[in-house]
């Protein structure tokens, strides 16, 4: 068979190429699909309550940003279109290996390389099991929020955080209803998903057949 990949095109090459693969029963496939895999399986496995970035903006008292560098460019235009500087009320965390902000009470650092086990220790906090010291403003700011948002950085080699996320995501929401924003955006990923939903169902990794299209987001990769 043949496969295309690497498709981060606009959207009318994006409608042209998946015209054209199934036509012609290809398979095809995004230059991100790890991070689209990782999160979408994931999301399906567990479930999950989003939120867009304007609710977030309008609605949300709570952000905590995993596995971020509080000086990224993404961030920092991120925090600024927020316009929450004015608002005592609205708090902004951070679970990150950076250490350049270690003694902010709003920035949770943890060791090199653990971010699933940093992530693992805020759930117990949150579900108020052995709170460590250090933990109890958050504690305490996210059990008096009203609409919290977690913000996961997604990355090719991230996947047992983004499980580890959606797993205490489903639990923590029996105790309070918990979004997340999706950042899938860069390389145009959201355009693909939108453009495979839109044609198969599916967000990614598919290939056409005779008896319709194939999904697998392990064996359809680059």
């Amino acid at each position: 068979g043949i496969h295309i990949d690497g498709l981060c095109c606009d959207q009318i090459s994006l409608n042209k190429t998946i015209s054209f693969a199934e036509k012609n029963q290809f398979s095809f496939n995004h230059m991100n699909t790890n991070e689209i895999s990782s999160f979408y399986s994931n999301c399906q496995r567990f479930g999950a309550s989003f939120a867009s970035f304007n609710e977030t903006k309008n609605r949300s008292d709570f952000i905590l940003f995993i596995g971020w560098n509080p000086k990224e460019n993404f961030i920092k235009n991120f925090i600024k279109n927020l316009n929450w500087s004015s608002s005592k009320k609205k708090k902004i965390f951070f679970l990150s290996e950076s250490h350049q902000f270690n003694k902010s009470k709003n920035f949770l650092q943890i060791s090199k390389n653990d971010m699933v086990g940093g992530l693992m220790d805020l759930a117990r906090l949150f579900f108020k099991k052995k709170i460590k010291k250090q933990y109890e403003y958050i504690s305490r700011c996210y059990f008096d929020a009203i609409y919290p948002v977690f913000i996961p950085k997604i990355k090719s080699n991230n996947t047992p955080l983004i499980l580890s996320l959606f797993s205490i995501l489903r639990d923590l929401n029996d105790l309070k209803p918990t979004r997340i924003l999706n950042t899938l955006g860069y390389n145009n990923i959201a355009g693909f998903i939108n453009v495979c939903l839109t044609r198969t169902g599916f967000p990614n990794a598919l290939c056409f057949s005779e008896v319709g299209p194939l999904h697998n987001p392990y064996e359809f990769n680059s």
